[in-house]
């Protein structure tokens, strides 16, 4: 039996935080506004999703991405909003931390998908021969 969204929300009170995920140029282009929203808890990059809006596509050191990785976190600065980003490597960890990232989530589900769907189809093959 589930709980009505009127009976939750009283009981979770001040605990329930608000992450909002920048993952589009849209979303840079406007980052000082969304920065201006009040009630937010950390606005998190999504790298992978905006370097493929950004039509650079996993690569992380392109200088349009650069650019925008930058205006984000100037506006977080600025607003003093924290920041959060998703990193697939321990350098991308640390780089981040030494940023001012507050945190951070390791890795891609869809990277982590292909990984195992391609392991486990090395398996198969090799146990067909």
């Amino acid at each position: 039996m589930g709980v009505s969204l009127q009976d939750y929300l009283p009981k979770v009170g001040g605990t329930v935080v608000c992450n909002i995920l920048i993952e589009t140029k849209a979303a840079i282009d406007n980052i000082d506004a969304i920065c201006a929203v009040e009630g937010i808890g950390v606005l998190v990059l999504a790298p992978l999703d905006l370097s493929v809006e950004l039509g650079c596509p996993g690569q992380f050191d392109d200088p349009i991405f650069l650019k925008a990785v930058e205006q984000f976190e100037r506006a977080t600065t600025a607003a003093k909003v924290p920041r959060s980003t998703l990193a697939m490597t321990e350098q991308q960890v640390q780089s981040a931390v030494a940023r001012g990232y507050s945190s951070g989530g390791l890795g891609f589900d869809i990277l982590m998908l292909k990984s195992a769907a391609t392991t486990a189809i090395g398996w198969a093959r090799q146990s067909a021969m």
